[in-house]
């Protein structure tokens, strides 16, 4: 879940049964992308302040970097690729 009229990405979720297989991060590449078509330049998220958690690695490894952390969250951003930017 997003929201196209900020960038805020809300939720990926995997049932742990099937985590390993692809699916978060194909989840996560159709929000970015739909968010790209949106209009969004910048997408955001909050998460857990311990980079010791998969889910940090995992946004790290799509190239989210660290914006701030603030208030017990870690607030990641990821900026629209320019190939997104150039097709709207």
């Amino acid at each position: 879940m997003a929201d196209c009229s900020t960038g805020e990405l809300w939720v990926i979720a995997v049932l742990p049964e099937y985590e390993g297989q692809g699916i978060g991060n194909r989840l996560m590449g159709l929000v970015e992308d739909w968010l790209w078509a949106s209009g969004c330049t910048r997408a955001w998220l909050t998460t857990d302040i311990d980079t010791k958690l998969r889910a940090y690695g995992f946004y790290r490894q799509r190239g989210w970097t660290d914006w701030k952390v603030e208030n017990g969250l870690r607030w990641m951003e990821v900026s629209a690729p320019a190939t997104a930017v150039q097709h709207r």
